[in-house]
């Protein structure tokens, strides 16, 4: 019990270390974006679903619920012209990510590459997580990256509550 609560503490101490070191580095212009490179071509699956998508950079994606789902139809539509194409980013696989002051890398969900050049984060919250503190993290994170990006990058935690708000940002993008 005592060497639970200790580690607690420590761990406590580094992470506010880490965040304050984090945040002098971006102010002093010491972290920068790192330019994306590309997605791979060709991909390996681990649930494909049947469903082709127009605007998918993949012929084929990995499993989504049913809410994801949703939202991709809609990122397929017509009246978003200048989505170029869109990806499934897959957590640890996927070459798409933003590194924040935690050990570990932010894979958004979702991210949409558009016509005039803006690369947009998604990321997907069921209504239960959108008040955690791994979804406050990730949202300060990517609004940070979208800041660096001089008006290129962009982040949104996107919910069924908020979901036409989203679309009607990347419509304007």
């Amino acid at each position: 019990m005592l060497l639970n609560r200790l580690s607690e503490v420590i761990n406590g101490i580094l992470e506010n270390y880490a965040k304050e070191r984090f945040d002098e580095f971006v102010a002093e212009k010491k972290i920068s974006i790192k330019q994306f490179e590309n997605f791979p071509k060709t991909i390996l699956l681990n649930q494909e679903i049947p469903q082709e998508f127009n605007k998918s950079y993949y012929k084929k994606i990995d499993k989504l619920n049913k809410e994801e789902l949703a939202m991709v139809e809609r990122l397929d539509l017509e009246t978003l012209p200048d989505i170029d194409f869109w990806v499934r980013s897959r957590e640890k696989k996927d070459p798409f990510y933003i590194q924040g002051w935690h050990k570990g890398k932010f894979y958004p969900d979702f991210v949409v590459m558009t016509k005039s050049g803006n690369i947009v984060a998604l990321e997907w919250k069921g209504e239960d997580r959108i008040s955690n503190e791994d979804t406050a993290y990730k949202v300060e994170i990517g609004n940070k990256w979208a800041e660096l990006g001089k008006g290129k990058l962009h982040f949104f935690l996107v919910h069924t509550k908020n979901i036409e708000e989203v679309l009607i940002k990347l419509k304007n993008l």
